[in-house]
């Protein structure tokens, strides 16, 4: 505004400018810089939509390899258990985990492994061998982790001495 006012005064009162380039308006017009502004922001807009996309699609992962560790140590005690010639089942059937993992849940369900005898109405059981289910999740999330193996108990130690 003040170099309008400058040029205005110098054109009507010393006859003109050596170079009148220097008078000529430069900027943006208004709808320019409004284009602009749209631009920027949708651009913005997409970036930070991209950025809550993949910090999702993060916790997400974490999550999951979370609950995929703490289910194979659910089933890692119950295989300790039954190697130290116990019942898997004395492990608990239900809990939560100590901190830090206090908002993940699990379920442990042990049963007598069993195998089709030979028609297929009839089953038989399969001796020392047991069947470990566990699963796990966090509080409040919809998803469940499940994963199930075969234990097999040993006999207890024949402690009586045969005498021959």
């Amino acid at each position: 505004m003040a170099r309008d006012s400058i040029c205005h005064f110098l054109r009507a009162h010393k006859g003109g400018l050596p170079n009148d380039r220097k008078c000529v308006q430069a900027g943006f017009s208004l709808v320019e810089v409004l284009i602009a502004v749209v631009i920027l922001s949708t651009g913005i807009v997409a970036v930070l939509q991209g950025l809550h996309a993949s910090l999702s699609a993060l916790d997400g992962a974490a999550d999951k390899t979370r609950c995929e560790m703490l289910l194979r140590s659910r089933i890692v005690e119950a295989q300790a258990v039954a190697l130290a010639g116990d019942d898997p089942s004395g492990v608990g059937s239900r809990g939560r985990f100590d901190e830090p993992f206090a908002d993940y849940l699990w379920r442990l369900d042990v049963a007598a492994a069993a195998q089709p005898a030979g028609n297929a109405e009839s089953v038989t059981s399969v001796g020392n061998l047991h069947e470990v289910g566990a699963s796990v999740w966090r509080e409040g999330s919809e998803r469940i982790y499940t994963a199930s193996t075969l234990v097999y108990v040993p006999p207890p130690p024949d402690t009586g001495l045969s005498g021959g």
